[in-house]
């Protein structure tokens, strides 16, 4: 994966990182509808992800922890808003004091991009 562009809105509270992949889109869909898959890109390398509940459908949930390099667990949840596969994923994603909307998208038009539009409840962070 190559992050192509990433955006800061501070009026709007949204944050959106392009990416490429160098893989056809049903195989990037992958990464969000297999646990196993996500586990391994979701989070920084020093805090590897663990997918606890995987329910990617609307109304479904994704609840996850994190392990940090002192054995901390931070734990957070998606809760599913809509989904397109293989084209987009909608949740409201709670974590670490986070509560705000993720939004993947893979453009039907270019077969090797992903868009992720995080909109946050404040500007902390952007």
């Amino acid at each position: 994966m190559t992050v192509t562009d990433v955006r800061k809105d501070t009026t709007a509270l949204t944050m959106t990182i392009n990416c490429e992949w160098d893989a056809p889109i049903e195989r990037v869909w992958q990464l969000w509808a297999d646990p196993r898959q996500l586990e391994r890109w979701w989070g920084p390398p020093t805090y590897p992800a663990t997918v606890v509940d995987h329910d990617l459908t609307p109304g479904g949930r994704v609840n996850y922890y994190m392990t940090g390099p002192d054995g901390d667990q931070p734990r957070g949840w998606w809760r599913v808003i809509a989904v397109d596969p293989p084209h987009r994923a909608d949740d409201h994603r709670h974590d670490r004091g986070c509560d705000d909307r993720l939004i993947a998208v893979l453009p039907r038009v270019r077969r090797h991009e992903l868009r992720i539009v995080e909109a946050l409840g404040d500007a902390v962070g952007i």
